[in-house]
């Protein structure tokens, strides 16, 4: 919810300054969510577009593996690629988000 968000983001506050925090698996992955968009929304296009083609496959190969093993296999990552895997699962899921949408106005004005 709101509360929790707002906690989230002075975390990430505090960890951007230099703190360091000690927090596990879901709010260490809420933080890096974060940090992701963050880091896309200040991308240009073509930085983007590199960090599509260079890590699409990769996202589509961990998105089919089952949950357990999909963490095991994240945790074994640096943070850079756990960052732009993020990063890449968000673009991903935006692009499918902006298709769906394009695809509804054009049945609707069909």
């Amino acid at each position: 919810g709101k509360n929790s968000r707002v906690c989230l983001t002075l975390l990430h506050r505090f960890r951007k300054e230099g703190g360091k925090l000690r927090v596990e698996g879901d709010v260490r992955l809420k933080l890096l969510e974060l940090q992701a968009q963050e880091e896309l929304d200040a991308m240009s296009f073509d930085e983007r577009s590199e960090l599509l083609e260079k890590n699409a496959k990769k996202v589509n190969v961990v998105r089919k593996l089952p949950p357990e093993v999909r963490a095991r296999h994240l945790e074994k990552l640096g943070e850079e690629e756990k960052l732009e895997l993020v990063q890449c699962e968000i673009l991903m899921s935006t692009l499918v988000q902006s298709q769906g949408w394009q695809d509804r106005v054009a049945r609707e004005s069909a």
